[in-house]
């Protein structure tokens, strides 16, 4: 058996330095990995971090750069 699941297969990440929690949201509820971009307006990726937080039970991943 792999290592990896089927969750591991299809990676999601908001694109351009948008945050999108929509998008991350969407990722993960059609069972694949959301990635947030968390962009470099501090106050929009604390909201957009909220947001998906708020709608999503598990995990999500986070893409800081630079």
């Amino acid at each position: 058996m792999s290592v990896f699941s089927c969750r591991d297969l299809v990676i999601g990440v908001s694109p351009l330095a948008e945050p999108n929690a929509a998008l991350v949201v969407a990722v993960e509820r059609a069972g694949g990995l959301g990635v947030l971009e968390l962009g470099r307006d501090r106050a929009r990726a604390e909201q957009q971090m909220a947001i998906a937080a708020r709608r999503l039970a598990g995990s999500f991943g986070a893409r800081i750069g630079p």
